[in-house]
């Protein structure tokens, strides 16, 4: 995803005001040409295009988050789903509950900063989840933050940081490895070893057979999980499956140790995975509702 950080925070900056000087860096206007230019190549080229919230849009109900979805969505010609609040900052449940209110589909922004530590926060979750606010269930997705770069750059041991995150998920039975890599340090001379890192991660992960999408992938998925209504029985040897599978799609199937699965009706797919795990694919054009899968 490549984030916008907006303009808005310089009203806030002043060369009088030391602790107001982080707010000069990293600062750009979507009225620049160059700005512009970057932006709709990035998205033409298939690349996912999200909100970075501005520093102060975390506590503004829901005004500077409105203005700035709103003014990148002008320059795209569609509208925005993801977004991450600049420097993480979240005021819980407030920020998510502005966010909802704006119209985005998932934030991105529950994560350690460079201060705090790294790995997984609430808990050492790594699954995604709708926050809860005072009114409910929210319909916003929160992706956690797992990994970012410069909580590791003055770490000696910075790759075992990354690769024990990586076993962590895995051993969890699944779940989310968000990262959050900054332009700036796959210039390996002001930043050595943290470019590389990203694509380490990316290489490791593709040989766990991990899937690698973006954070408007995870969240579209994850609607039509929550929006896939079925229910299962086992009986004796025979697993059954029912629901309305006219869309397709899949599910993963977990057995115990030593046992196999195979398909004794006519429609879905099981896909032998590894060790214990299967991918189930109904057919979408079967008018049956049921699949019935025999264990051994």
């Amino acid at each position: 995803m490549f984030d916008i950080l907006f303009f808005e925070r310089i009203r806030k900056k002043s060369l009088f005001r030391p602790e107001s000087w982080h707010l000069y860096g990293r600062c750009h206007s979507l009225q620049k040409s160059r700005v512009i230019e970057l932006i709709q190549k990035l998205s033409e080229d298939g690349h996912e295009i999200g909100v970075h919230g501005s520093t102060f849009s975390h506590a503004d109900p829901p005004g500077l988050l409105n203005r700035e979805k709103t003014e990148l969505e002008e320059l795209l010609g569609y509208h925005v789903t993801g977004i991450r609040q600049h420097r993480l900052n979240l005021t819980i449940p407030e920020t998510w509950e502005y966010q909802s209110e704006t119209g985005f589909l998932y934030d991105t922004s529950l994560g350690y900063k460079a201060a705090d530590g790294r790995g997984f926060r609430w808990g050492g979750t790594c699954f995604p989840f709708h926050p809860q606010a005072a009114t409910g269930m929210l319909p916003l997705l929160e992706i956690p933050l797992s990994l970012m770069d410069i909580t590791l750059q003055d770490e000696e041991n910075g790759w075992n940081v990354c690769r024990s995150a990586i076993e962590q998920v895995r051993n969890r039975g699944g779940g989310v490895l968000t990262l959050l890599w900054h332009p700036a340090v796959f210039n390996a001379l002001e930043y050595p070893e943290l470019g590389d890192w990203y694509w380490k991660i990316i290489r490791a992960c593709k040989d766990d057979d991990a899937w690698i999408t973006t954070g408007q992938g995870i969240a579209s998925w994850w609607q039509a999980r929550e929006a896939t209504a079925f229910e299962w029985q086992y009986i004796e040897d025979t697993l059954s499956v029912t629901g309305d599978f006219s869309g397709g799609g899949s599910f993963d199937l977990y057995v115990p140790e030593h046992t196999t699965a195979e398909i004794i009706s006519e429609n879905a797919t099981l896909v032998e995975g590894k060790a214990d795990h299967y991918l189930l694919r109904p057919d979408g054009e079967s008018v049956s509702n049921e699949i019935l899968v025999r264990l051994r």
